[in-house]
C-alpha cells in the first residue's frame, strides 16, 4: 500500500511537470501550416542547431529548411515557435530573428532565461557541443540586442546562476559588488563543469577576487582538487595564487614543481613537459609567476633549481627567454631572499636586452576605416 502510494504521488507530480511545460510551450508541430511543417519536422529529426549557416558567405553551405525559416517564415510563426515544445525549434526560431535584427529579441532573451532543456549545436569539424537553450539564446544575441549588458548580468547572476553564462558573467567582473559575493560563493562550492565549460575555475577566479580571509580555505581546497585536471586552463589557478598567494596555496606549487622535477635525464623532462602540451608555454609562465610571488626562502630554492637544471619546456622557447623571464619576475617580486639568484642572472638578462634592442621595429603608424565594421555600444550586450 505504502508503494502504491508513493507510486501514485510521483505520477501526479510528473502530470503537474508535463502540463506545466505544455501551458510554457504550448505549440507542437501540428500548430503550424503543412509547408512550414514539413521543413520544422526535418529539423526535429535532425536534431541539432548548426551555426555555422548563419555566418556562411556561401549560400549552397546553408541547409533548405533553414533558408526557408529565413526567408519565408513570418515573423508570428516564428515568434509562435519560440514557445514550441521542441527545444531545437525554439533554437532555430531565435537564431532566424536574430539574424532578421528583430526588436523582439530583446524580450524574448529575457523571458527565456529559464529555459533549461539541453540542445545540440553541431560546430562543423569540431562535432557537436550541448548547452541550455537559455545560453544558446544569450550567446547568440550578444552584439545584436539592445539590453545593458550590466542589466543581463545581474539577471543571470542573482537569478539564474545555474546557467553558463553565469559563470562567464562573474569571470568578467574583476571588480565585483558586495551584493554578488553570497551568489558567486554558493556557485564555488557547487560548481560542476557542464559539457566541458570549465565552471569551477570561473567560481574559485570570481570568489577569490574578494579577497576574504574566510574563504581561503574553501579556495585552497578547490585549487587542490582540480588545478591538475581543468585540461586547458589549470594555469587559472595559479593566475589565483598570484593575485594572493598565501601560504595554503604552495602546496600546488610543490606539487607541480615535483611533477616538471623528478625526471633525470632531458629526455624525461620533456616527456613530462609534453603530457599536456597545449598552450605549455603561457602555463609555465603562470606557474613561475606564481612561485616567484611567495617571496620566501622556499620559493627562492625551488626558483635557484629551475635555473641550474634548466627546468624549462624547450620545445615551445629559447632556454634564454626562460632565464630572462625569471630574472623580470625576480625583479618585480625584489626581496632579500632573491637577491643572490638577481645577481647572478643580471649580466646574462643584460645582454639579452641589449640583443633583442636589435630586432625591434619601429611603430607604424595605421588608420583604420570605422566604417568597415558594426559599432557596437558597449553598454550593450
Amino acid at each position: 500500500m505504502h508503494a502504491f502510494i508513493k507510486s501514485l504521488a510521483l505520477i501526479v507530480l510528473l502530470a503537474a511537470c508535463s502540463k506545466s511545460y505544455k501551458t510554457k510551450y504550448p505549440y507542437s508541430l501540428g500548430d503550424f501550416n503543412p509547408e512550414l511543417r514539413i521543413r520544422l519536422e526535418r529539423i526535429v529529426q535532425n536534431g541539432g542547431v548548426c551555426d555555422i549557416p548563419a555566418y556562411s558567405s556561401d549560400e549552397n553551405d546553408v541547409p533548405e529548411y533553414y533558408d526557408y525559416l529565413i526567408k519565408k517564415t513570418s515573423a508570428k510563426d516564428l515568434y509562435r515557435l519560440i514557445n514550441c515544445e521542441h527545444p531545437v525549434l525554439r533554437a532555430f526560431a531565435f537564431n532566424c530573428l536574430v539574424q532578421r535584427e528583430d526588436s523582439a529579441i530583446n524580450h524574448i532573451l529575457l523571458d527565456h532565461l529559464d529555459d533549461t532543456a539541453i540542445i545540440s549545436s553541431c560546430m562543423g569539424e569540431f562535432g557537436e557541443s550541448y548547452t541550455r537553450v537559455s545560453d544558446y539564446f544569450i550567446r547568440r544575441s550578444e552584439r545584436n540586442s539592445k539590453i545593458l549588458k550590466m542589466d543581463l548580468l545581474d539577471k543571470v547572476i542573482t537569478k539564474h546562476a545555474y546557467l553558463n553564462y553565469a559563470y562567464i558573467f562573474i569571470d568578467d567582473l574583476k571588480n565585483p559588488e558586495e551584493k554578488y559575493y553570497p551568489v558567486i560563493k554558493q556557485m564555488a562550492k557547487n560548481a560542476q563543469n557542464f559539457f566541458n565549460i570549465d565552471r569551477e575555475s570561473a567560481a574559485i577566479r570570481a570568489l577569490a577576487r574578494f579577497n576574504k580571509r574566510e574563504d581561503i580555505k574553501l579556495i585552497a581546497e578547490r585549487l587542490s582538487q582540480s588545478w591538475s585536471t581543468s585540461g586547458y586552463n589549470y594555469d587559472s589557478c595559479f593566475s589565483v595564487i598570484v593575485n594572493d598567494p598565501h601560504t595554503a596555496y604552495f602546496k600546488i606549487i610543490e606539487r607541480y614543481y615535483r611533477i616538471i622535477s623528478w625526471p633525470r635525464s632531458r629526455e624525461e623532462i620533456q616527456n613530462n613537459f609534453t603530457t599536456n602540451y597545449y598552450k605549455l608555454d603561457e602555463k609555465y609562465d603562470s606557474f613561475l609567476a606564481a612561485l616567484i610571488s611567495f617571496r620566501n626562502k622556499k620559493s627562492s630554492a625551488i626558483t635557484d633549481t629551475i635555473v641550474q637544471r634548466g627546468l624549462y619546456p624547450f620545445y615551445f622557447s629559447r632556454r634564454e627567454d626562460y632565464r630572462y623571464k625569471i630574472y623580470k619576475l625576480l625583479k618585480k617580486n625584489e626581496c632579500p631572499e632573491y637577491k643572490k639568484l638577481i645577481n647572478m642572472l643580471k649580466p646574462e638578462a643584460t645582454a639579452y636586452e641589449k640583443e633583442q634592442s636589435k630586432y625591434r621595429l619601429q611603430p607604424m603608424e595605421v588608420t583604420i576605416d570605422p566604417s568597415l565594421s558594426k559599432k557596437h555600444d558597449a553598454r550593450y550586450w
